[in-house]
C-alpha cells in the first residue's frame, strides 16, 4: 500500500474522527477505508471531467 504521509490524512486521524461519531475501527480497517475513499474520489473526479 502507498504511503499515507503524502496524502494528508493518516489512518490514525480516521480512527479519531470515527470515534467522535461512535464508530470504532482498527488501524487496518482505517487504512482500507482511506484506500476506498481515495478510489471513490478519483472515479468521481474522472467522471466529472469527462462530462465537461
Amino acid at each position: 500500500m502507498e504511503s499515507n504521509a503524502k496524502k494528508g490524512l493518516a489512518p490514525e486521524k480516521v480512527i479519531k474522527i470515527l470515534e467522535k461519531h461512535g464508530t470504532s475501527v482498527t488501524l487496518e480497517e482505517a487504512k482500507i477505508i482511506l484506500e476506498f475513499m481515495r478510489k471513490l474520489a478519483r472515479i468521481t473526479v474522472n467522471q466529472y471531467l469527462r462530462e465537461k
